[in-house]
């Protein structure tokens, strides 16, 4: 029988091997689907844009502590618009001045968020993984799993 410090070992080989293929697959694609353009048409009724996914590259404007301790962050897109995005990902590299590329659910704000008194937009986007553009680093809410990998396939999901 191997011992428990064998097993350890093995499970974190193996864990690390998972992560490093999870890495190696977001090098390939992960498109977007998301704009100004589309934000501009989506502010104006968050309500019929519900719970739909938008993936979008943007660079992190402020930080402020979010759901659960999780980041809550101000995303500037390409064309200088702005959107907050919620997150349960806690990956370490969220911070002011890094480019991300965002993948997650458009949501109008609820009367009792949390986050009201910091977005006063009406709506955010709760992301599901936040991909590091500058070190290709992934942080993935598992709930959604099958969905990222649809993201890593080349595939925006439904």
């Amino acid at each position: 029988m191997l011992s428990l410090k064998l097993h350890r070992y093995l499970l974190v080989a193996l864990l690390l091997g998972a992560t490093n293929l999870l890495y190696a697959q977001t090098d390939e694609c992960c498109p977007t689907n998301f704009t100004g353009k589309q934000l501009a048409v989506a502010s104006k009724s968050p309500q019929q844009w519900n719970d739909k996914v938008v993936a979008f590259d943007m660079e992190v404007m402020k930080v402020v502590d979010g759901y659960e301790g999780a980041p809550y962050f101000l995303g500037k897109l390409d064309d200088g618009s702005t959107v907050w995005i919620g997150t349960l990902v806690i990956s370490g590299y969220i911070e002011q001045g890094r480019k991300l590329c965002v993948i997650g659910y458009f949501k109008p704000l609820l009367g009792d968020d949390l986050m009201k008194d910091v977005n006063q937009e009406g709506y955010h986007v709760m992301a599901f993984a936040v991909r590091d553009l500058e070190t290709g680093a992934v942080g993935i809410w598992p709930r959604e799993n099958d969905k990222v990998q649809q993201w890593f396939d080349g595939n925006i999901p439904e």
